[in-house]
C-alpha cells in the first residue's frame, strides 16, 4: 500500500518566493547529520527533491520519501523538499521558473536549524524528484547552470516520452493500477472550456479526506489521471487549450507519421519543457530508478531517457526493479524491500558528494 504521507524528521520551514496570488511557496530543509559543528556557519551539499502528484497535486510533503531524507542527510547532505506551481492554471513555463528560483534561493541565503546556520556549497549540488518531480529534476539538469548539478537521481520519471500514445490517446480501459476510468462530469470545472473560470495560482493542494464518504475530497485530486485518461495532460502542461496541442500530437500519431516529424510539431516556445529534446553532454551523472511494471509511467519513458543520455556521452545508470508499480518506494517496509536497491542511490550521492 501507497503511504501518502509519512512521519518527518524536523526540518525547518521557510518561503523562497511568492506568487501573483500572494501565497508563498514553500521548501523544507533537513539539515545533514554532522557530529562536528565548531565552524559558526556550515558549508554542505544539498540535494534539492520536487515531489510527485503528475505536476497538477500535492506539496514538499507529499509522498516523501523518508528513505531518501535520511540517507541523504546520512551521508552530509541537507535535504530540500520544495514546493512549486501546480498546473491549472500554472504551466510548465511557470514551473520551470520556480525550479530555478530554487536553487537560486538555496546557494544564495543561509538555513538556520536549531541554532546551527548552514550554507550550501554551490559545488555540491543534486537536483532529484519523483514521477513529476523527477521530469522537474532532468530540466534543472538541462537548465541550471548555476549552481552547476553534481548529479540528477530521478525515481520514476515523467518526460521521457511525452510523444505517444499513453500521454496522447484516450483510455477505453482502466490503465493505472487496475483503477476504474473516472467520469468527466465529476471534475467538469478542470477540464475545457472551465465553466467556473481558472482557480487562483497554487502550490500545495492535498488530497483531504471526506470523512462521510472516505473519499479524497480535493476536487483536483482525480485531475492527473483523468487528463491522462482524456489524453490532454500536455495541453495542461504547456497551457495549449485552444488549440490543442495534444490533439494536434494525437492526429500526427493516429496518421501513422514517425516519432521525429510528430516532435516538430511542438512548437517551439514550448520545446524547452521536454526533457528529451534537451539532452546534450553537459548533464551532469544520470541515475533513474523505474519499476518494471510501472502504469502510470511506463518503463519505457526511463529507458528512452536512458538511450538518449547515453548517446550524448553522459554518465547514465537506470536501475529496472523488477515487478513493481509507480511509486514502489512509498510502500510500508520499502526500506527492507528495496534495501538493495536504495543502497545503490546511496552510493550514487556518495559518489556524487566526492566529485
Amino acid at each position: 500500500m501507497v503511504q501518502m504521507f509519512t512521519s518527518l524528521a524536523s526540518c525547518t520551514t521557510l518561503p523562497y518566493k511568492r506568487l501573483s496570488s500572494d501565497e508563498e511557496v514553500l521548501l523544507d530543509f533537513y539539515p545533514p547529520e554532522i557530529s562536528d559543528s565548531v565552524s559558526p556557519i556550515m558549508k554542505v551539499p544539498a540535494v534539492v527533491f520536487f515531489h510527485a502528484g503528475g505536476l497538477m497535486m500535492g506539496n514538499r510533503r507529499f509522498l516523501f520519501p523518508s528513505w531518501l531524507q535520511k540517507s541523504a542527510n546520512a551521508l552530509g547532505y541537507a535535504f530540500i523538499s520544495a514546493d512549486y506551481q501546480l498546473l491549472l492554471p500554472g504551466t510548465g513555463h511557470d514551473i520551470l521558473k520556480d525550479i530555478r528560483d530554487v536553487f537560486k534561493f538555496a546557494v544564495e541565503n543561509h538555513f538556520t536549524h536549531q541554532n546551527t546556520t548552514y550554507e550550501i556549497d554551490s559545488e555540491r549540488i543534486l537536483a532529484a524528484g519523483g514521477s513529476a518531480g523527477g521530469c522537474m529534476a532532468h530540466l534543472a539538469a538541462a537548465h541550471i547552470t548555476f549552481p552547476k548539478l553534481t548529479g540528477v537521481l530521478a525515481l520514476y520519471p515523467m518526460g521521457g516520452d511525452f510523444l505517444t500514445s499513453h500521454w496522447l490517446k484516450p483510455k477505453t480501459k482502466p490503465f493505472f493500477m487496475g483503477r476504474p476510468l473516472r467520469d468527466p462530469a465529476e471534475s467538469k470545472n478542470l477540464l475545457p472550456p472551465f465553466p467556473e473560470g481558472l482557480p487562483a495560482p497554487m502550490s500545495e493542494a492535498l488530497p483531504a479526506i471526506d470523512p462521510t464518504t472516505g473519499l479524497p475530497a480535493e476536487p483536483r485530486m482525480p485531475l492527473t489521471s483523468l487528463s491522462i485518461q482524456l489524453g490532454t495532460w500536455l495541453d495542461y502542461y504547456t497551457g495549449e487549450f485552444n488549440p490543442s496541442l495534444s490533439e494536434v500530437l494525437r492526429d500526427a500519431l493516429d496518421a501513422g507519421t514517425l516519432c521525429p516529424a510528430v516532435s516538430e510539431l511542438v512548437p517551439d516556445r514550448h520545446r524547452s519543457l521536454f526533457p528529451t529534446f534537451l539532452v546534450n553532454a553537459s548533464w551532469p551523472p544520470v541515475l533513474m530508478v523505474h519499476g518494471t511494471a510501472d502504469t502510470a509511467v511506463p518503463i519505457v519513458s526511463s529507458r528512452r531517457m536512458n538511450v538518449l543520455l547515453k548517446n550524448a556521452g553522459v554518465d547514465v545508470e537506470l536501475i529496472e526493479v523488477e515487478g513493481q508499480e509507480h511509486l514502489f518506494d512509498t510502500e510500508q517496509n520499502a526500506d527492507i524491500k528495496f534495501a538493495e536497491v536504495f543502497k545503490k542511490v546511496g552510493d550514487f550521492m556518495k559518489g556524487c558528494r566526492q566529485n
